[in-house]
């Protein structure tokens, strides 16, 4: 494999761990110091800020797209620059406008600051993704990822704020989650600064190149953000039906699977630029060796049931609600993890990104049907949690149906494999315990990677490939 490829693999890996300690730290500590009710907005928060990126209108991923597999050293600084310039202000003005909006509507003081909060996060955030969006494209995910790390560390002052000085505010984590991101600017800035530094260039040009962005990248922010809105729409749906309290033990207990869900997000990035890179023919082995490694790896995600059950029993024993819901969303780290990893990554590199937005949209359409229905005629929040998770694999699956076409794969046996790994997980959390589910559990995926042992010896490969 390239070597500039693992190496980015392993900032990622590094980045991850930061980023996994920092979401501990939070969900663990900061959570049963701030309690359920101040963690919920916090949760809140999480939940609309990761939609401050729609007012990008594409232009990061139409960049992303067209620089996919360049040289860093190849690229137009200038035109970069200054485009980089106007998308500022127009963030600015996007984000004041919305300023303003908030504070003359009436609302709960607490909401009125997560939304101002995320106002400022239009600014902050946006203005880094710029950034991010080329590095990753040009393959120096290294800086990315260092970033992320900075991105992440005031998490823990946060948490020793919260414990030491004794302000069980969620506000203190959101600041810090804003500092944070002006700290990962700044990295990003200074090893991106032919970008950052405001040259002369024709405005005409600008303009054009913003507009041809905004053409090929809209498709994919839109694809982009429907497809992490299917579980996002049931969350606000949840908070609007049940209340924040019961939106904060579910939204804990996404969040615990989302722990699992970072790290493939994390590594994800190096794939696209690389991918890119890649002969149409290899990239079939690529295909196949990658889809062999996610089908063997993520499953084990679901054995850190048990450990998770006990750690919250010990520490937070007021979110026991919570783990009502988490067996059925930790196999959608089977599902998502394939998706982000695989089939977005293959459908991008592949200019697919229309096959991609037609998916994404329609299960998100549906996603948020069944939680209205869910909400509003059958009552029930596990009746929604279900639909969660039934959307999210029936998408993987779509996907990876469609994508294998592409590729002359016949995945069809290990499909049903997979599934029928995850309806044993859910079904018999429901039947045993936690103790009795792990051994069954555990016998099971056993039995399945013995099933697949050709699988797993054709992973060594990896370290063939050129």
């Amino acid at each position: 494999m390239n070597r500039a490829v693992v190496k980015n693999f392993f900032y990622a890996f590094g980045a991850h761990v930061v980023s996994l300690s920092a979401s501990l730290a939070i969900t663990f500590i900061a959570s049963g110091l701030l309690g359920v009710k101040e963690f919920a907005y916090w949760q809140l928060f999480l939940t609309y800020v990761t939609y401050v990126n729609i007012s990008r209108f594409g232009v990061n991923d139409g960049l992303y797209l067209r620089l996919g597999g360049k040289d860093y050293a190849n690229l137009d600084y200038s035109l970069l620059s200054h485009e980089r310039q106007v998308f500022i202000g127009i963030q600015c003005v996007i984000a004041i406008t919305l300023a303003i909006v908030v504070c003359c509507i009436d609302m709960d003081p607490n909401r009125r600051f997560v939304l101002l909060a995320c106002c400022a996060c239009i600014i902050i955030v946006n203005a880094n993704g710029f950034i991010i969006y080329i590095l990753q494209a040009v393959n120096l995910t290294r800086i990315y990822s260092v970033s992320v790390v900075l991105q992440n560390l005031p998490w823990f002052v946060a948490v020793i704020i919260i414990a030491i000085f004794k302000i069980y505010s969620f506000k203190v984590i959101v600041i810090c989650y804003m500092a944070g991101h002006v700290c990962g600017g700044v990295y990003l800035a200074f090893h991106a600064k032919e970008i950052v530094r405001h040259k002369r260039t024709n405005r005409t040009l600008v303009f054009q190149d913003i507009k041809e962005n905004i053409s090929c990248g809209i498709k994919l922010m839109i694809a982009t953000y429907a497809g992490s809105f299917i579980i996002a729409s049931a969350r606000i749906i949840v908070d609007a039906a049940w209340g924040v309290e019961i939106f904060g033990y579910l939204s804990f207990s996404l969040t615990l699977a989302n722990v699992f869900l970072q790290f493939v997000n994390q590594t994800s990035i190096v794939v696209f630029p690389a991918l890119r890179k890649v002969s149409e023919k290899n990239q079939k082995s690529v295909y196949y060796l990658l889809r062999s490694a996610l089908g063997l790896i993520l499953p084990a995600v679901m054995l850190g049931y048990l450990p998770i059950v006990i750690l919250v029993n010990i520490f937070l024993p007021q979110y026991r609600p919570s783990l009502e819901y988490l067996p059925i969303f930790l196999p959608i780290c089977t599902f998502d993890g394939k998706m982000q990893m695989m089939c977005s990554s293959f459908f991008k590199s592949m200019r697919k990104e229309g096959m991609l937005l037609m998916i994404n949209v329609a299960t998100l359409v549906l996603s948020i049907v069944t939680a209205l229905f869910g909400a509003l005629f059958v009552k029930n929040i596990y009746f929604v949690s279900i639909g969660i998770l039934v959307v999210v694999a029936l998408r993987s699956i779509i996907s990876e149906l469609i994508l294998a076409k592409y590729m002359e794969a016949d995945i069809r046996w290990e499909l049903l494999q997979e599934i029928l790994l995850v309806i044993l997980f859910v079904s018999g959390c429901m039947l045993f315990n936690s103790y009795i589910m792990f051994v069954v559990y555990a016998i099971a995926y056993m039995l399945y990677l013995m099933a697949n042992r050709k699988r797993a010896s054709d992973l060594l490969q990896l370290r063939k490939m050129k």
